[in-house]
């Protein structure tokens, strides 16, 4: 918290000190904190539910009064700074609303690869919660085969927990074994190809991964990692992978559903904006790959803000969703949900395409790259 202070104090200079505000008084004062829910039982966040933590000893909660800001966003965990006075009464009424400067880009390192980077990436679920066919990750497979991205991405879950087919009582296998035999399946179906996979865990989503967020990577059987070799990398939730020299992050954890169920916003035109781009954007702002908090799904807390803190802004985010499939560029970082590789008859793909010999010069990665969801 006394971070974000200090980043709001470089980016605006007319924020002389912060100060602790009592109720009652009428000063004008800089204040700032974590937005909190103050409202019983299962009351949503809104303008009349929420307070400011203070960064103080005491912990010191007070109400706002968010009405005269002209446009304001709010959701709990929230790092904010405000100008404003209780003006008499028992709520902060603020008048002001300020941010610090925006995240500045990673650099782009040097290239691995000198023709072109292609870099795919998929979500789960990859069959139907019907059946263990896996049909549209064969299908997936093959086109990986023919066209041979330098990268294929696999997001979870691998294995659903909600297949029903899975649960019933006949189904002979145990969720690990039918993990293990599915990464078999994509080993001989790229067998000869030189795609780095790359495979990450869906908390509460996959049947075969710990419980927790931050989540571990997985653990496949040694038959597995001896057919893949050193093309498979196993990565935990969230995780920052350097991919011939473009930033990646990536997670699995739906911290875009999340936000889109507890974030509060108000705006004179609330209905024109472009909600997926506002959500996204907390990402950035608050300097963290999971910024709500509390968090929706168990979680450790000390990890979440240890691994899913931000030093600079990846080139590229993929935050995958059961949200519709989307790509957005956001103060040069392209916000990527592929959508669900499963999904009816209309499941869908990340494809991406990076000029090598444009990226050393390029000021945003969009001017030297192409990214397209594709339809299974």
């Amino acid at each position: 918290m006394a971070r974000f202070a200090a980043l709001c104090c470089e980016a605006n200079p007319e924020i002389s000190e912060w100060s602790t505000p009592i109720a009652g008084s009428t000063d004008s004062l800089f204040v700032y904190g974590e937005i909190v829910r103050n409202a019983p039982g299962d009351v949503p966040l809104s303008d009349q539910s929420a307070s400011l933590l203070m960064n103080d000893e005491a912990g010191t909660v007070m109400k706002l009064d968010l009405s005269r800001l002209p446009e304001v966003t709010i959701y709990p965990g929230q790092l904010v700074s405000f100008l404003g006075s209780f003006e008499g009464g028992d709520r902060f009424i603020t008048s002001r609303q300020f941010f610090p400067a925006p995240l500045p880009l990673a650099p782009l390192k040097k290239t691995l690869v000198d023709e072109n980077f292609r870099m795919w990436c998929a979500s789960g679920p990859f069959t139907t919660t019907d059946n263990c066919s896996y049909e549209p990750l064969c299908d997936l497979l093959d086109m990986v085969a023919k066209e041979q991205p330098h990268v294929l991405i696999l997001m979870g879950p691998l294995v659903e927990s909600k297949n029903v087919f899975m649960q019933r009582p006949e189904f002979p296998e145990t969720y690990e074994s039918v993990m293990n035999q599915l990464m078999r399946n994509i080993a001989k179906s790229l067998e000869g190809c030189r795609t780095e996979v790359i495979v990450q865990p869906a908390p509460f989503r996959d049947a075969c991964c710990q419980p927790i967020f931050p989540t571990p990577p997985f653990l496949f059987s040694s038959d597995v990692c001896k057919k893949m070799g050193k093309r498979l990398h196993c990565v935990s939730d969230p995780c920052i992978a350097r991919l011939n020299g473009i930033e990646v992050a990536f997670t699995s954890s739906e911290v875009i559903m999340h936000l889109s169920k507890t974030e509060w916003h108000s705006s004179p035109e609330q209905e024109n904006r472009d909600r997926i781009t506002r959500l996204n954007s907390h990402i950035l702002e608050q300097r963290s790959l999971y910024p709500l908090v509390p968090p929706a799904i168990p979680s450790s807390l000390e990890e979440l803000m240890k691994i899913c803190n931000l030093r600079a802004a990846p080139h590229v985010i993929i935050n995958s969703s059961v949200l519709a499939a989307s790509i957005k560029n956001i103060n040069g970082t392209i916000f990527v949900n592929p959508g669900i590789t499963s999904r009816g008859g209309s499941g869908t793909f990340l494809r991406s395409e990076f000029s090598t010999s444009l990226a050393q010069n390029a000021s945003d990665l969009s001017d030297c790259s192409m990214f397209e969801i594709v339809k299974l």
